[in-house]
């Protein structure tokens, strides 16, 4: 059963927090067209709709779960590159996997099934994290084959 939603607000700083905004966005869903580079304003701002990990009770299966949407806001932009991502069909869901920093370059990574990426080159690791609105009920937990 669904359980009552707190919304979720980040900053992301550093590698550790990488890795908790990874598993927080893990199966969020995105499309093209909720994606923007403010060029002028050094920042890249997404909306995802996410799957709230965070109110899954335990190991279960069946039930209500939670869904919300979250804007994600890098700052300190100096590029954004796309890979395997059809510009022209900006209504395409992707299905995020992971979000991946490598501190040597200053790059994050937005890894998508299918092969898909969204890479974030930055002078500094500055992201805010913020559920928008109310959480709404999906049946359909995410799920993963291991081992193929």
């Amino acid at each position: 059963m669904a359980q009552d939603h707190q919304a979720l607000r980040l900053r992301v700083k550093d590698l550790d927090d990488i890795s908790v905004l990874s598993s927080m966005l893990q199966d969020s869903l995105m499309a093209l067209c909720d994606t923007t580079y403010l060029v002028s304003d050094k920042s890249f701002v997404i909306i995802v709709n996410r799957f709230c990990w965070e109110d899954v009770d335990g190991d279960d299966d069946f039930g209500a779960f939670n869904r919300t949407h979250t804007a994600l806001r890098f700052d300190n932009v100096r590029a954004v590159q796309m890979r395997d991502i059809d510009l022209k069909n900006k209504d395409a869901i992707h299905n995020l996997l992971m979000v991946a920093y490598d501190g040597d370059i200053n790059s994050v990574v937005l890894h998508f099934a299918g092969g898909g990426a969204i890479r974030i080159e930055v002078s500094k690791l500055n992201c805010a994290v913020e559920d928008m609105g109310e959480a709404w009920p999906t049946y359909n937990k995410p799920g993963h084959v291991v081992g193929t």
